[in-house]
């Protein structure tokens, strides 16, 4: 009875119609849930299925699918997509920060309690406040748009349906599936014009968290696709004392949906550095 992770993936790789959709289009969409195809061969799944199939880091991607130049994606309800690196490259970040741009912080000879709050609050939430306190979403609002005016939008998880496409090495573009789940968007900010749609991550080491997937960023835009604004994809990422944030070019929809792994949108506009 198969309940190790990569026992689990041994067995839906085995399965003939996942084989043959791999072997013929280098990609599976599955129509049962994780847990329905598991059960079938008698699976006990220690984790929750999101556990398996939402893999926020492509470090964070199942060892025995990576070695075999595979990955997954999360399609909604439990469902899931497995793809074939070599047909489709993957739709994870691999981000630099040699070219940011340094933002020093306007630390206020006031509000003696406010600082000390915030310098000890390390939970996320803080941490994206913080930045109004030094007015560092003020510099960069100023830096891409050329107003200092903005504001803080509608944050939160929600339910979305929509198309997404993936292209080949060949540059041609496929639908994978029609997605149709939870997206989660933690801050935004808002001009009169433009939307930074930020997703916000964090650790106490001084390293990773550099290999995001791009459905974190991007996902949550299709909430917003049918205002007359433009949406742009930020990466907020705190690693010890040091925040970087990565704004990335404006969201073109395709068709009804996104395109996940577009090489051009997944490099960075605008790399920030602040120190606090």
């Amino acid at each position: 009875m198969p309940s190790g992770e990569s026992e689990l993936w041994k067995q839906i790789l085995e399965i003939p119609l996942v084989k043959e959709k791999m072997r013929e289009q280098g990609y599976y969409t599955s129509t049962k849930s994780f847990r329905q195809m598991t059960s079938a061969f008698g699976a006990q799944m220690k984790l929750r299925a999101p556990k398996y199939l939402s893999i926020d880091f492509w470090s964070g991607q199942p060892t025995f699918l990576v070695k075999r130049r595979y990955y997954v994606l999360r399609t909604g309800k439990g469902k899931f997509a497995l793809l074939d690196e070599k047909v489709f490259p993957r739709p994870y970040l691999s981000l630099q920060m040699t070219l940011a741009k340094e933002l020093k912080p306007n630390i206020s000879q006031r509000y003696d309690q406010v600082k000390r709050a915030f310098e000890e609050s390390i939970q996320e939430d803080a941490v994206l406040e913080r930045m109004h306190f030094l007015e560092i979403f003020e510099q960069i609002i100023a830096d891409l748009f050329g107003t200092r005016e903005y504001f803080v939008g509608p944050r939160g998880s929600r339910s979305s349906k929509f198309e997404i496409f993936l292209q080949n090495r060949n540059h041609e573009n496929t639908k994978l599936c029609t997605y149709n789940g939870q997206e989660e968007l933690d801050y935004s900010l808002w001009t009169e014009e433009s939307v930074l749609l930020v997703e916000a991550k964090q650790t106490d080491k001084s390293t990773g968290l550099l290999d995001l997937g791009w459905h974190k960023l991007v996902y949550p835009a299709n909430r917003f696709r049918n205002y007359k604004v433009s949406l742009y994809p930020t990466y907020f990422l705190r690693r010890k004392n040091e925040v970087h944030i990565f704004v990335f070019p404006r969201i073109k929809f395709y068709r009804s949906g996104i395109l996940l792994n577009d090489a051009q949108a997944m490099e960075p506009k605008k790399i920030y550095r602040i120190r606090i």
